[in-house]
């Protein structure tokens, strides 16, 4: 706690602590404020006589040009989200750092990838999030029989419409000459149905069962 920042700590004055090959320091800028920052190329508390600064300090502002660009890249698209738990703000930033390095490797590889767009990383963002779901889409489109219209319309506009399998054609029809008990109504009911369910073959009455309907386009 020695570290954080509190109204007792004097301006300008410094802490270090030291940690096998890691250096930690806490600086002190303006009344209740701290700034940590944690090294492992120092192992010393070499402090500036000019500025009062530490050494750590110094260094991280020669080179923290590209930290901030990477920063306003991540403030810009990121997958960040409120919360409590520090090691999902971990995650996400690993999330965010990961998506602008293959940006990176991408457009090493491919220079001429969308070259006159001034908006490269939203579409390599977009791609590349497609890419990662895009199995799951494709197998929840072919699979899945009842789903949400919004998720059935979202499915479609990423190019994944839902599959209808329609019954196949067989020796079973879903009404049966037979009528025997619903398989599902309680024993004081006593419903007598002739509908067989197309799966199970069990028999179902109307309160029961559900009705697809197709239309003639589908059905072909």
């Amino acid at each position: 706690m020695e570290f954080q920042s509190n109204k007792n700590r004097e301006i300008g004055s410094s802490l270090f602590g030291f940690q096998d090959d890691l250096t930690l320091v806490s600086f002190v800028p303006k009344q209740n404020k701290a700034v940590l920052v944690l090294s492992s190329k120092h192992d010393d508390n070499q402090v500036d006589i000019k500025t009062g600064k530490p050494i750590i300090i110094l260094d991280y502002n020669k080179t923290k040009g590209a930290v901030d660009t990477v920063d306003q890249m991540c403030h810009k698209y990121t997958v960040k989200r409120g919360t409590k738990r520090w090691p999902l703000c971990i995650f996400f930033g690993m999330i965010d750092i990961a998506a602008i390095n293959a940006l990176v490797i991408w457009k090493t590889k491919n220079p001429q990838w969308n070259e006159n767009k001034k908006y490269q990383r939203r579409l390599f963002l977009e791609e590349l999030g497609l890419s990662l779901v895009s199995d799951l889409l494709d197998f929840r489109s072919k699979t899945s029989k009842f789903l949400n219209k919004d998720i059935e319309h979202a499915l479609a506009i990423v190019g994944y419409p839902m599959v209808k399998n329609l019954p196949e054609p067989n020796g079973n029809s879903t009404q049966s000459k037979k009528r025997k008990r619903c398989s599902i109504c309680e024993d004081p009911k006593d419903k007598k149905t002739s509908i067989q369910c197309s799966r199970c073959s069990k028999f179902v009455c109307n309160e029961h069962s559900v009705k697809i309907i197709y239309c003639a386009n589908c059905a072909k």
